[in-house]
């Protein structure tokens, strides 16, 4: 009786270990079939003419703004999975357009990534991966 019920919880415990490899390696195969794959840009502080002028400020592709006045920036958390990316939506203030690059005068700071294209609808908070991940 004792070694039919040890029987029994060894199969159990080798069971549990077979779903749990199973969940550990499949689970990122289907999260980049669900996670969308996003390209990034690095905002940076700079100039561009305009007319005779010369705008400064920090600047971004005119591809990343969304509804004329918002972006996602790119966050990167360690988790226990490793590292993942989360996007944010933040309002920003467009001083100017030219040339497919957008001048921004607030809501930015230099040196932070934004998304710039995606392939599925986007949600403020949601993970995203790089295509080539």
């Amino acid at each position: 009786m004792v070694n039919k019920k040890r029987r029994i919880a060894f199969k159990a415990g080798v069971g549990l270990i077979i779903v749990m490899l199973f969940f550990t390696f499949f689970s990122s195969s289907i999260n980049y079939f669900i996670t969308p794959k996003v390209t990034i840009s690095l905002a940076r502080h700079g100039s561009i003419i305009i007319g005779q002028e010369y705008v400064s400020g920090i600047i971004i592709p005119s591809s990343a703004v969304i509804d004329g006045s918002f972006v996602y920036v790119v966050s990167q958390a360690d988790t226990f999975l490793g590292t993942q990316l989360h996007i944010d939506r933040r309002r920003i203030v467009i001083e100017t357009r030219d040339f497919g690059q957008a001048v921004v005068s607030d809501g930015l700071t230099n040196r932070e990534y934004i998304v710039t294209s995606w392939d599925r609808p986007l949600k403020d908070g949601q993970r995203v991966i790089l295509p080539n991940d």
